[in-house]
């Protein structure tokens, strides 16, 4: 459960009150949003290690008004889109809380806040308690009042980016200025009251918020002589389906070769300079591919240092005949080993368990462990960092499933980096088939 200390204080409130009803009768003949807050946002924390990713939890409803809740959610995420944070779509978040719920045998709402910040849900995540959502008539006065409490928590370190307490009033004030109109005002200012000027209400209020939480564009990469940019994501639909075509575009140092990478499902996808400096590629998504977390990842390869530059753009999901067999039940260090443990994929005939690893959300998800049980030691893990977890299975045809949601866990410092004459996992090894998916884990 998430608790918010309030910032409002009663005399703030009292002043706000006050002035917004004295504005409100001034303002004759017309509606106005009066709105009121008292932010915090941690500037430094933004500007040193901004948050890429955000999620938005499902608001706590303590207004009365049914399905209030939610309204102010979708508000709040269509006004937060318009940052450069990669808004990680709400059904998504649901189904991520309905399956720690599950997991931990809790109702979504009574999840602790540490059991989702360790999700690996997103780099940030936000939960709001709406604690008002009322109406107010009489005779040439009528009014739409917000209230809500938002904190902003970064899942990476648990501290708090920011905070706020605000509330807004949409007044209407039609006094009569003909004798016909002492009796049409007060209809005037009833009408003021409508559903769709609620809607409207909640999107303009949620508009005011949002512009005061803090928003850092992403930087170009740059290496050297190189540059990568203004990558361009076309999705026909998330989740995709077979058939289904992705375009990408970048900009970036022209007369290099350039590549696409789609997680953990296709990878060095090549893609063609359309113009100088200019790439692009339309990739189909073909049987098989699955993945419940896909970030595409474009690289530019320089012919003579082997330069590569890396920018991510959004995850989504892939539904390419895949399934998920499997979760991470849970990750945690033992002897400075990472221990992930992948629930059994019971009724299915496998030929082994699949772990991935990736040092951010944003990051593909690299093949580091292929065993036999459920069970992978991952030797290969820094100390004093923060790496996220997935598993898949291995078919007895050899096809991949689709990776479970991922599981995040943070090595402590002053841990010896590998345990020499370990073994890599506790259920033996078997070799890997891909360059790129060693056995045992390896160095992040």
């Amino acid at each position: 459960m998430w608790k918010f200390n309030s910032t409002l204080t009663r005399g703030g409130m009292a002043r706000g009150t006050a002035l917004g009803l004295a504005a409100a009768f001034a303002l004759s003949g017309c509606s106005h949003m009066f709105y009121r807050d008292a932010p915090f946002a941690d500037q430094r924390a933004f500007e040193q290690n901004p948050p890429r990713s955000l999620a938005v939890l499902p608001f706590a409803n303590d207004s009365g008004v049914k399905n209030a809740d939610a309204m102010a959610r979708q508000s709040f995420y269509s006004a937060i889109s318009g940052h450069h944070y990669q808004d990680i779509e709400l059904d998504h978040v649901d189904s991520t809380l309905a399956q720690l719920a599950a997991e931990h045998r809790l109702a979504p709402g009574e999840l602790p806040p540490p059991v989702i910040r360790q999700s690996g849900l997103a780099d940030a995540i936000l939960a709001g308690q709406l604690t008002a959502v009322s109406k107010f008539w009489f005779l040439y006065y009528s009014h739409i009042k917000v209230r809500i409490r938002l904190e902003m928590i970064d899942a990476r370190t648990g501290a708090v980016l920011y905070r706020n307490e605000a509330r807004a009033r949409n007044a209407k004030f039609a006094p009569p200025l003909g004798i016909t109109d002492v009796v049409t005002s007060p209809f005037t200012a009833l009408w003021h009251l409508r559903d769709d000027e609620v809607e409207q209400t909640f999107k303009d209020f949620f508009d005011r918020v949002v512009a005061g939480i803090p928003d850092y564009p992403e930087k170009a990469s740059h290496q050297g002589a190189y540059t990568l940019r203004d990558v361009k994501l076309r999705l026909p639909r998330n989740p995709l389906k077979v058939g289904d075509a992705i375009g990408v575009e970048f900009q970036g140092t022209p007369g290099l070769k350039a590549y696409l990478d789609l997680g953990a499902v296709a990878q060095s996808i090549p893609m063609v300079e359309m113009k100088p400096g200019r790439y692009g590629v339309r990739y189909t998504i073909p049987p098989g591919q699955s993945s419940n977390y896909c970030v595409a990842t474009c690289r530019l390869v320089g012919p003579k240092d082997k330069v590569e530059l890396t920018v991510f753009k959004e995850p989504f999901s892939i539904e390419g005949g895949g399934r998920i067999v499997t979760a991470v039940r849970d990750a945690q260090v033992v002897d400075g080993a990472v221990i992930v443990r992948a629930e059994p994929a019971a009724g299915t005939p496998i030929r082994s368990y699949l772990f991935y690893r990736a040092d951010s959300l944003n990051d593909p998800f690299e093949l580091v462990g292929r065993v036999r049980d459920p069970v992978f030691r991952d030797t290969g893990a820094r100390p004093g960092r923060t790496y996220y977890y997935a598993a898949g299975v291995e078919g007895v045809d050899g096809a991949p499933s689709a990776l479970s949601a991922p599981k995040s866990v943070r090595t402590p410092t002053g841990v010896s980096r590998s345990i020499p004459g370990a073994p890599a996992t506790p259920g033996g090894v078997m070799a890997a088939q891909s360059p790129n998916a060693p056995a045992q884990g390896t160095g992040g």
